[in-house]
């Protein structure tokens, strides 16, 4: 688990990974503003995300739950 920890600070620690979460956010807030304009829906970026069966978001949160029981 320390190596887990070790390895998660470097990588959060370097400003390209900060870059590339911001660029996660950015396209959510864009597609999001999309499909509200043209479909009414709010949100359906997260639910589409949701929805696809796999995912490195699924794969990254699944295994954050699993070393945690």
């Amino acid at each position: 688990m320390k190596y887990a920890k070790d390895g998660l600070r470097r990588i959060m620690s370097d400003p390209r990974s900060m870059q590339m979460i911001m660029v996660g956010h950015e396209a959510t807030w864009w597609l999001n503003d999309q499909l509200h304009t043209w479909l009414g829906e709010e949100n359906a970026a997260d639910t589409l995300s949701k929805s696809a069966p796999t995912t490195s978001h699924r794969r990254w949160a699944s295994r954050c739950w699993t070393s945690r029981t």
